[in-house]
């Protein structure tokens, strides 16, 4: 079935997603919207991903991942990260393009990370043992780098 578009039944539950998807396309302002497709595998989850690409392909930047099949996506900023790469970095759809907040607030982060991993505490810290572990513990769930 290489190169063929795979047949789609339509369901119930996909006609309300198309339907609220839409709906919430109509009554958008300058918010990114994010929707969750989810289900057993084989009930046409892709399939009907690439149909609404194909129907809003002019009004809409798609950014997708698979739990399971995309690699390094295991904590939330991660996940974050691989969806912002997908997205265009200067669509006329994306209001956010001209302010980029993600870049500025991400390269922050990772500043505070690496000062938090190389600068050692001051010696007049009153910051004891067990909160430096909940800290460093934090920072290995969050941390993109390796």
């Amino acid at each position: 079935m290489t190169g063929q578009t795979p047949y789609y039944i339509s369901r119930k539950q996909a006609k309300k997603f198309q339907e609220k998807f839409h709906a919430s396309l109509e009554n958008a302002k300058h918010s990114p919207l994010l929707f969750q497709i989810y289900g057993f595998g084989g009930v046409g989850k892709t399939t009907m991903t690439r149909r609404l690409e194909e129907i809003y392909k002019e009004k809409v930047d798609f950014a997708k991942v698979s739990f399971g099949l995309t690699a390094d996506i295991q904590t939330p900023l991660k996940l974050m990260v691989k969806l912002y790469e997908q997205l265009p970095k200067t669509s006329s759809l994306n209001p956010f393009t001209k302010l980029d907040p993600f870049i500025s607030l991400y390269e922050e982060y990772e500043n505070v990370i690496y000062k938090l991993k190389t600068e050692p505490l001051s010696d007049d810290s009153s910051v004891d043992t067990e909160q430096e572990s909940t800290v460093k513990d934090c920072l290995e769930l969050g941390s993109t780098q390796h």
